[in-house]
């Protein structure tokens, strides 16, 4: 886990073993709002406004799982969206 801090809003950068476990994709979400810390544009679990896009700031930048028929490994990379939030974890 790596936070980093500024103008109200933390940046998480978190491996989350445990949806390979339990297969939760929400279980991020429950979490963060459990601790009193939702997702920036999260309405469904605690944030107090969306963003205007209606998206939430939850961003996958790396993906590696095994492709279901030929059995592969798959490592998928994705940019973080340009905006100020963002760009502090480049």
């Amino acid at each position: 886990l790596q936070v980093q801090h500024g103008n109200g809003t933390s940046v998480l950068e978190m491996i989350p073993a445990f949806i390979k476990i339990t297969g939760r994709h929400h279980q991020i979400r429950c979490q963060l709002q459990a601790i009193g810390c939702p997702i920036k544009g999260d309405l469904k679990y605690g944030a107090k406004r969306s963003n205007s896009d209606g998206s939430i700031d939850l961003h996958a930048k790396h993906l590696k799982f095994i492709h279901p028929v030929t059995k592969k490994e798959v490592n998928l990379n994705a940019p973080v969206r340009e905006n100020k939030i963002w760009q502090s974890c480049v």
